[in-house]
Formats: C-alpha cells, structure tokens, sequence
C-alpha cells in the first residue's frame, strides 16, 4: 500500500509541478507578449503620427505658401500701380478665404497703415512693431512668419505673415502683410489628430513660439518659447522622433516633428503613453480568456504557439513576395518584357554613358539602328504568339553575336538597336552588323512545327565622326537604316552625315520659335546660345569643372526666366498661371536629379533633355502666353508710342 501512495503522491507532485510550470511559463509569456505589443503598439503609433504629421505639413505648407503667393501678388500690384486705391480694390477682387486670412494690410514705409479692411486701423501706425522694423532693416524679399499675439484694436489672437517692399533701387517702401487666424490650422489639425490626449503644434524654428496648436493652449501661452528637447535634434535633422512632458500640459508623450518646407516652422504631433495602454489592455483581456483554457487544455496552447509560426511563416512568406514583386517592376521599368533586352529608358542611359567615356578617352562609338524585315508577314501567316517566338528568337542570336560590352536593345515592335563602344576604327562596326546579318541565316522554329525566315535592315552612325550629340547620332542611324531598308533584305548603311562645322549650331533658334513677345524672345535666346555654349565645351573636352560650371549658369538664367514669365503673368492676369508656373516648378525641382547625372558622366542625355524640354515648352505653353501678352500690351503701345 506504502508504494502505492509514494507513486501516487509522487505523480500529484509531478502533475502540479507540470500545472505550476505551465502556469509560470503562460504568465511570463503573457508579460513577455505584453511587452511585445506595447513595442508594436508604440511603433504603430508612431508610424501613424508620421503620417499624420506629414499630412498636417503639406497643409501647412500650402496654406503658407498660398497667403505667399498672395502677398507677392499684392507687392507686385502695388509695385506696379502706386496707387494704394487700386491695391485696395485689387485685394477685394482676390476672394480670399476670411476664415484663414482675417485682413490683407498694406503698410508704407513710415509705418502708416493705408489699406486695410477694417477701418479703424486705417492710418494707424505699427513702426514699432517688430516685424515692420525687421524688414526695414533688411533688403531681405523672404516673407517673414510672426509670434501669435492679440490685435490693437480687434483683440483677436493670430500671426502675421509679412513681406518687404523694396523700391526699384532697393531702399524700403513698406511691407505688405496678412493676418492669420491660428484656428483655422488648429480645425484642421484636430480632424486628423483622432485619439485621446493627441497634440498637433506649427511653431517657429527662430523663436521657438507656437504659431498654432490643437488642443489650444492658453492666451499667455502664445508668447512663452517652448521648451522641449526638440532644439537639440532639430539642428542635426529636419525630422525625428523624441519622448517628453508637455510644457503645456504636462503629459508625457511621444513626439514625431518635421520641418514645413525650407520655411522657419516646425510642425509636432505626439500621442501619449495612454493610448499605448488602452489598445494593449483590450487585448490583455481577450488573452485572460484563452489563458484560463490553456491551463486545463494543452492542445489551446499547441495551437496557439502554431498560429503563431503559421503567422511568421506567412509573414516571411509575404515578405519573399514582395521582394520579388519589386523585382519584377524594376526589371519592367528598365527591359523589355519579351526579349529580356534594356528597353527604351536603358538603352538611353547606356548610349549617353559610352558616348560620355568615348569623349574622354579619344574612342569611337557606333549606334546601330535596325529594323528587322518580314516580321509583318510572319505576325499575319502565323499569328502574333508566333511573332513573339520569333522575336525572343532574334534576340537570343544577337545577344550572342555582340560582345559582352556592347548593349544590345529592344526600342519597340521589330525595331532593335546597338551601341558599339571602344571601337579601333569604323570598319569594326561593319563587322559587327555583318555578324547581326548572319545570325539570322538560319530559320527561326516556329509553334506548331511551322518555320520562318527574317531579314534585317541595318543602319550606323560613328561617334564622333557622324555627330557629337544623341539627337543628331540618332537621326543619322535612322536615316541610314531606311536607306537600307529601300534596298532590300539583309542590307546596311554607314551614314555619310558629318558633324555641323560650327557645334554652335546645334540647337538653332529661328522665326518658328518666336512667341511674339519681344523680352521673352530675348530670352529663349539666351537659354538656346547657352545650351550650344555646353554642348561645345563638352565636344572640346572641358574641364568638368568648366562645363558644371555652364550648366549652373544655364539653371540660374532658367529660374531668373521664369521669374520674369511669372511676373508677367500676375501682371496681366493671363488666365493659364497655374499650370505655366507648375511647368516651371516640376523642371526647377528637377534640376538637382539633372546637375548630379551630369556629374556621372551623363553629360550628352542631360543635355538633349534640356533642349527637348525648351523645345516642347517654347511650343506648348510659351506660343500661347507670348500670343496673350502680345495682345494684352496692345492698348498699351497705342498709348505710350515710346514704349
């Protein structure tokens, strides 16, 4: 009987002792997975205030940007006119939105307010403002963002926006400025700021002041500098993270900032810890359900360590998917999907880079342009996936008849191309075109037990013997392959064409490319001699310092182009404003991804992208503007003959 309680006892000792480590080992992975969801709660967070961060400064930044562009509008106005009357009347015409922008003011250079919507501050003077003796100290046109304060005479909360006023020979003539109502950014950052104990705050990088903030603070609250680790990372990086007590209100949360732009503001949004604990105990409690059953039920807990390895499996799986998804786009963007040859954008860059080596090591360079011949009627006998068999054919052959230096491309239907580089003379690319012509001798096997026999016309050009820039290489291989193409099957051609004698001509400005305003005109020429002025300091193998130097010469006289169209354009109201200055915006944002390929040795496709834009723009949008001032200076001319 003695044995028998021994091992009875000895497995209640053994079945508790399973019971009180399966207990310890569910209750230290629940803390652990606690743990885990707090991390993955607070990185959640933390991502989704990014996002809503960054929402809340495009916001900021358009609204900004819009009241800027308003303002200059007013300054050029008044620059234009002198006449505070008419600024007055240009200013209602505007149609501003009133629950964003309380008053447009005009303020001369005594600090005398001599337009504004509310009469009693008419005639008031604000010299001693800081902002009025900010800009009458500096020529600075920059517009300048003020701390929140209550108005003279309204009482109301807001801050200024300004803008200096400069006469023709840069002395002060007063400054234009708005008044802006902290509550319409703090609406906006409320409806994204969903959560208990968000805060979303716009404050200034100079002065350190909040210039608005949901929930908001209080009235004495405006003027005092925010304290807050922010100072100490904003320096290092525009944007971040950081965890402190709010000088506000005194909760502890977790801060993501960003810059707005290259204006002086900083835009915060935090959540607190909360937030955090709320999400983590509804699960917390969930969990306590299945616990319970795990401590009776081992099998719950089998399936729950293998939901959790199926989730990693999957996760891992999605993963592996998605890597490969990326794959496959990026190949789609750079080769073409039949043949597996560069497409068009690849074969672009390769022919830019072996031109741009060429240059620098004395080489010659050929393009090959071919166009394969019956292809039609194999796509019409045989049907269109025969056509494909026959294409992927073609290109398997002249993939193995070129060198492994050579690009070999697929631009689009039966139309190939080839770039030859480190050439001993013309006559090797001759040779290579023969053994493109040969590979095709053989009969390509067809579906369906059917076979087919293609051609090729070939067409060549030679760097630098042909032409010195892709435009013009092109043009020539083309040419050179329909002269083939006329003589039959299985032909080529070397282009007879030579370089133009003088490179200054390479892009020509004629009567086709006027607009029909002259200070324009002036300047499509200027850009057009620029354009020849780098392309023949890259033929004479400049310096790159000298021919970065070109470049930067030629963006600056872009942008100070598009001032003046800009200009002009406020001037007489020319109703296609917006989408011509977007034009120039995409192309201004553009030239840093511009002068760094031209930095790489993309010289030669920098510039025939330059050139191909001015072309299109003087086309596209100038015509119709040059026609439009043209006839909006009309009255003018008839007025003032000595114009």
């Amino acid at each position: 009987m003695f044995p028998r309680i021994k091992i009875l006892k000895n497995n209640i000792l053994y079945l508790w002792g399973a019971v009180l480590t399966l207990v310890v080992a569910i209750l230290l992975g629940g803390a652990t997975l606690k743990g885990n969801w707090q991390a993955e709660e607070e990185t959640r967070l933390e991502q989704q205030s990014r996002q809503v961060n960054h929402s809340l400064v495009e916001y900021t930044f358009q609204l900004v940007s819009q009241v800027n562009a308003l303002l200059n509008g007013v300054r050029q106005f008044y620059l234009h006119t002198g006449s505070p009357g008419e600024v007055e009347a240009f200013i209602d015409a505007l149609g501003f939105d009133k629950s964003i922008i309380q008053d447009i003011y005009l303020i001369d250079e005594k600090g005398n307010v001599v337009v504004s919507h509310n009469r009693e501050t008419q005639g008031r003077n604000v010299q001693d403002r800081d902002y009025f003796q900010l800009h009458r100290a500096s020529a600075a046109a920059d517009s300048h963002v003020s701390p929140v304060e209550p108005g003279r005479i309204t009482g109301r909360y807001h801050f200024r926006i300004s803008m200096r006023i400069s006469k023709p020979d840069g002395s002060f003539a007063g400054i234009v400025l708005a008044t802006i109502e902290p509550l319409a950014f703090s609406r906006h950052y409320e409806q994204l700021s969903t959560g208990p104990e968000r805060v979303a705050a716009l404050v200034g990088t100079l002065d350190r002041k909040v210039r608005a903030r949901f929930p908001e603070p209080m009235p004495d609250q405006w003027q005092t500098p925010l304290e807050s680790p922010l100072w100490a990372l904003f320096p290092k990086a525009p944007s971040g993270s950081y965890r402190t007590k709010s000088a506000v209100d005194g909760i502890e949360r977790t801060f993501v900032y960003e810059q707005v732009g290259n204006l002086p503001l900083v835009m915060v949004h935090g959540f607190s810890r909360q937030e955090i604990e709320k999400s983590v105990t509804t699960r917390v409690r969930q969990l306590s359900v299945w616990v319970a059953l795990v401590v009776f039920f081992i099998l719950t807990l089998a399936m729950y360590f293998t939901s959790v390895l199926k989730s990693r499996a999957e996760l891992r799986a999605a993963y592996n998917k998605l890597a490969d998804l990326n794959k496959r786009v990026r190949n789609q963007a750079l080769f073409d999907a039949l043949t597996g040859l560069p497409n068009r954008p690849m074969f672009f860059d390769r022919l830019s880079k072996e031109l741009s080596r060429a240059r620098r090591n004395d080489e010659l360079v050929a393009l090959l342009f071919i166009d394969l011949d019956g292809f039609k009627q194999v796509n019409d006998q045989f049907g269109h996936e025969a056509g494909d068999v026959a294409l992927k054919t073609v290109a398997t052959r002249w993939r193995a008849s070129v060198r492994g230096s050579d690009s070999i491309a697929r631009l689009g239907g039966d139309e190939f191309a080839v770039v030859v580089g480190k050439l001993d003379d013309p006559a090797s690319a001759v040779l290579v075109a023969e053994k493109l012509i040969d590979a095709l001798h053989r009969e390509i096997q067809l579906p369906g037990e059917q076979h087919c026999q293609l051609g090729c016309s070939i067409g060549i050009s030679i760097y630098p013997k042909t032409a010195t820039e892709i435009d013009s290489l092109l043009a020539a291989a083309d040419a050179a392959m329909y002269q083939s193409k006329s003589r039959g099957k299985n032909s080529l051609t070397v282009s007879s064409a030579t370089p133009t004698k003088s490179h200054l001509d390479w892009l020509e400005f004629n009567n086709a490319h006027l607009v029909g305003f002259a200070e324009i005109d002036d300047q499509h020429r200027q850009l057009v001699h620029q354009v020849n002025e780098i392309n023949q300091a890259i033929i004479n193998k400049a310096p790159a310092v000298e021919t970065e130097s070109l470049l930067k010469a030629l963006l600056a006289f872009t942008a100070f182009h598009f001032d003046t169209e800009n200009r002009l354009m406020v001037r007489y109201e020319y109703p296609g404003l917006a989408a011509h200055a977007q034009d120039h915006q995409t192309l201004l944002e553009d030239a840093a991804l511009l002068a760094e390929e031209f930095s790489k040795g993309n010289e030669l496709l920098v510039l025939q992208t330059i050139k191909d834009w001015l072309l299109g723009h003087i086309e596209g949008a100038d015509k119709p503007l040059g026609a439009f001032l043209a006839k909006a200076t009309e009255p003018e001319a008839h007025s003032n003959p000595s114009r």
